[in-house]
């Protein structure tokens, strides 16, 4: 796409880097352009994988060392 509707925005990272290249002479809308940088910058910050594992709200279990006797203990009420 070449020509880009006064209400376009991008869907998805190909799309704003494609609005990008096209106006890296600075010919776009400055707002639409930094919106395009913003969707970029928050795709690169997400895994590229998504988590491996149990779905669907199952809890998952941490190899976590033994507390102190002192901590586990059962005290009267305060």
């Amino acid at each position: 796409m070449t020509d880009w509707p006064a209400e376009w925005r991008p869907v998805n990272p190909k799309e704003a880097q494609k609005y990008l290249d096209a106006h890296q002479d600075g010919s776009g809308d400055p707002e639409l352009i930094e919106e395009c940088q913003s969707f970029l910058d928050l795709h690169r910050h997400q895994p590229l994988h998504p988590p491996t594992g149990p779905i669907g709200g199952a809890t998952q279990e941490w190899d976590l060392p033994e507390l102190p006797e002192e901590l586990t203990e059962e005290k009267g009420a305060d």
